[in-house]
């Protein structure tokens, strides 16, 4: 099974999601990506399979990364992109594309506007010649998730995101409106008024970071307003490590890594089955 493109993949989806959600996959953790295809398998779901730059290096790379985002598709008879999150080094997003990757996100959120849409072009350019889709970023997402860390979120205004999506030529569009990375330690105030402008407005997808932890009658209700890709990062990552650590303390004798790690993969599923329940057409 090829991998696709973002833009592809949302096309070939159209007919049985109303989004598509994107599953941190830890650079490619083997595991992990079992019990993501099990469930699309089972859903006949496609969906983004992502890591930032650190965690694939801080696994085995970028070739293992594609490789066994492949392989995994293959096995399962799913449609998925390999898509490297939040990279804003022109380095790495070229080893991304030449290992493989089907879909980048430029992110040029920490930089001035105008600089923003020139990282952002330059990559667009690049990519598409490599029949690469891209991800844009504007404004700046509250909360850590590995290279990414702010304080507070800083939101665009209308006008700023319209400008952005239009010029740069993107083909899918992260704005800041309120969310953030990792759990929510208050209810996300979001900005309704910009979410809705941008529904109205802007002809690109939208893509929602800082998707685990909102109510899901939230994601119903932004994925209504072109929210076209769900990011989930956090409950992925937490589900599989709180899989193994209750394994570990629930049957403390075992030295089989394999019963630890089907725990962590049991555990990834169930996050996974309940999410594809919001985004799949019923």
């Amino acid at each position: 099974m090829s991998l696709l493109s973002g833009t592809d993949l949302l096309a070939v989806s159209a007919k049985t999601q109303l989004a598509l959600p994107a599953f941190d996959v830890a650079g490619g953790n083997v595991d992990m990506l079992h019990a993501i295809g099990q469930e699309l398998a089972a859903c006949r779901a496609c969906a983004f399979l992502a890591s930032t730059p650190s965690s694939i290096r801080d696994y085995y790379g970028y070739a293992h990364f594609v490789t066994a985002i492949r392989e995994m598709a293959g096995f399962y008879d799913v449609q998925v992109a390999a898509h490297l999150d939040h990279a804003s080094d022109v380095g790495e997003i070229s080893a991304a594309i030449e290992a493989g990757c089907t879909s980048v996100l430029v992110d040029g959120s920490s930089l001035p506007f105008e600089r923003n849409i020139e990282l952002t072009k330059a990559t667009v350019q690049k990519a598409h010649q490599a029949g690469v889709s891209v991800e844009g970023e504007l404004g700046v997402i509250g909360g850590k998730e590995d290279e990414c860390v702010a304080e507070t979120s800083q939101l665009p205004t209308l006008a700023q995101a319209l400008e952005f999506a239009e010029t740069t030529g993107i083909d899918f569009f992260a704005p800041a409106i309120g969310t953030a990375h990792g759990f929510y330690k208050s209810e996300p105030r979001l900005d309704w008024s910009l979410a809705r402008g941008l529904a109205s407005s802007c002809t690109v997808p939208l893509v929602l970071h800082g998707g685990t932890g909102l109510e899901s009658d939230v994601v119903t209700q932004l994925i209504h307003l072109n929210f076209r890709k769900i990011n989930y990062a956090t409950g992925v990552r937490a589900a599989f490590v709180g899989g193994l650590k209750n394994c570990l303390i629930n049957t403390s004798e075992t030295i089989k890594p394999q019963a630890v790690l089907r725990s962590g993969r049991e555990s990834v599923g169930r996050f996974v089955r309940q999410t594809l329940q919001l985004v799949m057409r019923h």
